[in-house]
């Protein structure tokens, strides 16, 4: 089994009061959103069987090419999203791992497209040969990306990277 595993791309600023506290993309997250869609077109990512994305639409949106390219339907999972303020840090740790060892189970090429806080507790949670605290994988701007295979059990990471656009 793959898992690309995704930070969305760039959001548009929304740090006045005024702005939508669920902002979609920049135009800038918009060009990495095309240039993940690219990637699997060009056959230097795989073509996916799942796309699973926070109820965020910046997260949506950064899958959306990728899955009308694809014809693969985005799949919404609430247990993707960043942590809520009536969760507790328990609560979010515990969230985290169930959906990190539910897609154990999953066959083929899934790709998951989610949020900073979810990713580095997902960084913490995921059995891997590779040191995933390491200070090299600490900064997941928006784009960024970790490509892993499973193998009995352990997440082999084979690319880290982020998306340029």
């Amino acid at each position: 089994m793959r898992v690309y595993l995704l930070r969305h791309g760039e959001r548009q600023n929304s740090r006045s009061l005024a702005g939508p506290s669920d902002p979609g993309l920049s135009a800038r997250g918009l060009r990495q959103a095309q240039a993940i869609a690219a990637k699997v077109e060009s056959g230097e990512w795989d073509k996916p069987d799942r796309i699973l994305c926070s109820p965020k639409i910046r997260s949506q949106h950064t899958l959306a090419p990728l899955s009308l390219q694809s014809s693969c339907s985005l799949q919404i999972l609430p247990s993707l999203d960043e942590r809520t303020s009536e969760e507790t840090a328990p609560q979010f740790t515990i969230r985290v791992r169930k959906l990190l060892y539910d897609l154990e189970s999953l066959p083929g090429v899934n790709y998951l497209c989610s949020h900073h806080d979810w990713i580095e507790e997902a960084m913490i949670s995921i059995p891997s040969s590779t040191e995933l605290l390491n200070s090299q994988y600490h900064i997941w701007e928006p784009g960024s990306f970790m490509i892993f295979d499973l193998v009995d059990g352990i997440w082999e990471l084979r690319k880290a990277g982020g998306i340029q656009a």
